[in-house]
């Protein structure tokens, strides 16, 4: 069980950063900064904080029931709990509104399409590594 944790918290930081490192290159490139004022920082706070609620995020995966899915219907799934955190709790306290709207029209969809590379990730990593 220990290892199975390490494991999905592992996963679920891998995919935080690699899901950072794309939005950073997109906003970089200049693809959402006309749509959203979400660029994300690639320096040490952002990414630490990044990573260990991917971690932490992770841990979804203990959920009963998954095992039955297949690894991308367990992506799907995952990618909604963060996401429907994200723009019901997370956006509202912080002013930016439900779903994010505040921060430009298209955040909604940028966080879904962000939470969905993370969740992919995520289960990939994790099923590749549970079978080691």
């Amino acid at each position: 069980m220990i290892t199975r944790a390490l494991i999905y918290y592992a996963a679920g930081s891998f995919g935080a950063l690699l899901t950072t490192g794309i939005a950073h290159l997109a906003a970089h490139q200049g693809w959402m900064t006309h749509a959203t004022s979400m660029a994300p920082e690639f320096a040490a706070p952002s990414l630490y904080i990044r990573l260990v609620w991917g971690g932490l995020w992770g841990f979804l995966l203990f959920l009963p029931g998954l095992k039955k899915l297949t690894w991308f219907q367990r992506a799907f799934l995952l990618a909604c709990f963060p996401t429907l955190v994200q723009w019901l709790y997370f956006f509202p306290t912080s002013g930016a509104g439900f779903f994010g709207r505040e921060l430009g029209t298209s955040t909604p969809v940028i966080v879904a399409a962000m939470n969905g590379v993370w969740s992919l990730v995520t289960t990939f990593f994790a099923n590749k590594a549970s079978r080691v």
